[in-house]
């Protein structure tokens, strides 16, 4: 059963001298009942992020990983991310939540759910 149909998240990319500096951040994590607070440290460390007030991803490849794990194990259907540039322009368009909402569809990337994830306990056996 799921839980939600879509999360959303709005990411920032910082791009510094040297790889080792570059890092995505995620700014804003919501699906259609608001924030989501992420329960799982452990899953973030995994995911190859740094923990700190703030989510950071060393690379794009980290960050999207992420989010198909989160998606994955908290039964949502599909991730939308949009960067922070994106965003603060798709706003100004905005003149109700669905209009908000389009702006990830249109101008986003879209993670879907894994098939592996799709499937049921049973399912995996047979």
């Amino acid at each position: 059963m799921k839980k939600f149909e879509e999360v959303f998240i709005v990411y920032n990319f910082t791009e510094n001298e040297g790889e080792s500096n570059s890092h995505y951040q995620i700014l804003y994590f919501f699906d259609s009942h608001g924030e989501v607070t992420l329960d799982s440290q452990q899953k973030l460390n995994e995911a190859g992020a740094q923990i700190k007030k703030t989510i950071e991803f060393q690379t794009k490849e980290n960050f999207i990983e992420f989010v198909q794990d989160f998606i994955d194990t908290h039964d949502y259907q599909t991730g939308h991310t949009l960067s922070a540039d994106d965003f603060n322009i798709g706003i100004e368009s905005c003149h109700n939540l669905f209009t908000f909402r389009e702006i990830f569809k249109r101008y986003g990337t879209q993670i879907h759910r894994s098939e592996d994830a799709k499937k049921s306990l049973l399912g995996k056996f047979f």
